[in-house]
């Protein structure tokens, strides 16, 4: 997860979060949207997730999440689900391939 704002990046890094969709609001990283083809296996570890006790989130890329944390969780796993769920069979065996080769 990440969770970029003026209080963790400069104008230019804001500009270049924005341009990868992970500004102004806590999102999932992009190569982890980009590379999660299983929705039925995330969604199984997200619901783990879930069931811990925690009310904060501590993060490495921007703003610790101190106020609605499991809320902001759900979130941001509904919205790698959603990608996920809409990906093509072909476009999951090419993401598959390319997971491999990294």
């Amino acid at each position: 997860m990440e969770n970029f704002d003026e209080s963790t990046t400069s104008a230019w890094g804001r500009a270049a979060a924005r341009l990868f969709g992970v500004g102004r609001r806590p999102v999932a990283s992009p190569e982890f949207r980009l590379y999660t083809h299983d929705a039925e296996a995330a969604a199984k570890s997200f619901a783990r997730l879930a069931s811990w006790d925690f009310d904060k989130i501590f993060l490495c890329h921007g703003a610790l999440i101190t106020a609605e944390a499991k809320r902001t969780l759900q979130s941001v796993t509904e919205g790698v689900l959603r990608c996920a769920r809409g990906r093509t069979r072909a476009s999951r065996w090419l993401l598959r391939q390319i997971a491999g080769a990294q």
